[in-house]
């Protein structure tokens, strides 16, 4: 009998049930998830407002555990000490096709300006400006799962392709790799952030590389908001370094009250949403995580595992 500590909802925990009689399932709190039962084997956790105030220290029973599984894509929303579980697994890849639309989405906002462009008014009337994806280059800040998704779109769209990745500056067909973040942002109209949450990537977007950025580059960040550092994105804004940014990720999330964020007139502000899109992202959400559990009790390879070195 595998013992599975499970964080994400009595539901979820009947369909293992229904699925794996041999699992014991104990529903834990989402007020205190970490809390978990002594002789846990198996903890699945979800990125949810109990992880806000996590203890300092590995918490009781956490050190006999064998496997954590992760609903969301991304660990950073989740205690260090999580990653001190022999197997970690996460959720990747499952949103990134709405993710994708929404930065072709965002990229074209940008470029036709269709919000000022509609016409209310006889008196309005007139050709406005438009701009086009066709030619521009679109530079990726991580090449996973999200990243190839991106790049294919765009692609269509007759774009140009540079990608900065972490293995290095490997050649490839679909696109260009750039060697450093400053050369990438140097020679892109747009910038999108698609890499994990890491040592290396917080506050990866600062005022020194936003000085070398090429004049006029719209940035868009459907990653983390902690990659950038908020008030030199508001400086470059400014200063017209930036013509503008596509914000679908905070840090904190929300912003407080009266942060500049909201009405700043060249930041197009989205509530943590572009991962919507699907009818059935629950039901695919769910076979991933029950897939796992099947590898698991034969002791097969599971998938989407996450390297405790890299975090990610």
């Amino acid at each position: 009998m595998v013992n599975l500590a499970n964080g994400l909802g009595e539901e979820f925990g009947a369909l293992i049930t229904e699925r794996f009689p041999q699992v014991a399932i104990t529903n834990v709190a989402q007020s205190e998830p970490w809390k978990i039962p002594a002789g846990t084997e198996v903890a699945f956790v979800g990125p949810g407002p109990g992880w806000r105030n996590p203890p300092k220290d590995l918490p009781d029973h956490w050190g006999a555990l064998k496997w954590v599984q992760a609903v969301s894509a991304g660990v950073d929303l989740f205690p260090s000490w999580l990653l001190s579980v022999p197997l970690v697994t996460c959720g990747r890849g499952l949103t990134a096709e709405p993710i994708a639309e929404y930065v072709i989405c965002a990229m074209l906002n940008h470029e036709k300006n269709f919000l000022t462009a509609r016409v209310r008014r006889a008196e309005d009337w007139g050709i406005p400006s438009m701009g086009t994806l066709h030619g521009r280059k679109l530079g990726l800040v991580g090449y996973g799962a999200l990243g190839k998704a991106i790049a294919r779109l765009a692609k269509a769209f007759g774009m140009e392709i540079v990608v900065l990745k972490r293995s290095g500056g490997e050649t490839s067909a679909d696109f260009t790799a750039a060697t450093d973040i400053k050369s990438l942002v140097a020679t892109v109209d747009h910038l999108v952030l698609a890499a994990p949450l890491t040592d290396k990537t917080r506050g990866m977007i600062n005022a020194d590389v936003l000085n070398h950025a090429k004049k006029g580059l719209h940035l868009i960040n459907i990653a983390r908001g902690a990659q950038i550092v908020i008030e030199d994105l508001y400086a470059a804004l400014d200063a017209s370094q930036l013509s503008g940014a596509t914000l679908d990720v905070t840090s904190p999330e929300p912003p407080v009250p009266g942060d500049p964020i909201y009405s700043h007139p060249k930041i197009f502000l989205t509530p943590h949403c572009s991962w919507r899109g699907r009818e059935d992202l629950q039901v695919r959400q769910d076979e991933q995580m029950l897939d796992n559990i099947r590898r698991y009790l034969a002791t097969e390879p599971l998938n989407d595992i996450i390297d405790a070195v890299r975090g990610y």
